[in-house]
């Protein structure tokens, strides 16, 4: 059963299920990103026997739902201590976070909480008919 912040984010009542991961990404050997993630099982039951192994349940959901609704807050936080022990951060050092939440008419589908080192993690976007170099 998640939690009421989770239940929340995905729109359950109290006694609906939802399938928890907890994902640590790495890059050069060194912790990048922290993916806890909940899947609404009303919506994705077939989600209970997925093990994950061979494919990451980002792309295991695309394949299942290619084009929900979706919402990104980006913010500043400042890290848990299993965030910060997680991500083998500093002390006191801030972390980069991507909530997400995805939907199709309505249903919750899945709510995500995308956790990055802030001395670790840039993020930038561009929007542009014209190159950038000519």
């Amino acid at each position: 059963m998640p939690p009421e912040d989770a239940r929340i984010q995905l729109g359950l009542n109290q006694n609906e299920k939802a399938l928890f991961l907890k994902s640590l990404h790495y890059g050069d050997g060194i912790p990048q990103q922290l993916d806890v993630r909940w899947i609404n099982l009303s919506a994705l039951p077939e989600a209970t026997e997925e093990s994950f192994a061979d494919i990451g349940p980002n792309e295991w959901l695309l394949q299942r739902v290619p084009h929900p609704s979706i919402e990104h807050v980006f913010r500043a936080d400042k890290a848990t201590a299993e965030e910060q022990r997680l991500l083998q951060l500093e002390d006191c050092e801030p972390v980069f976070t991507i909530e997400r939440r995805t939907w199709i008419s309505g249903q919750g589908i899945t709510y995500v909480r995308l956790v990055h080192p802030g001395s670790r993690y840039h993020m930038a976007t561009r929007s542009s008919d014209e190159p950038i170099f000519s």
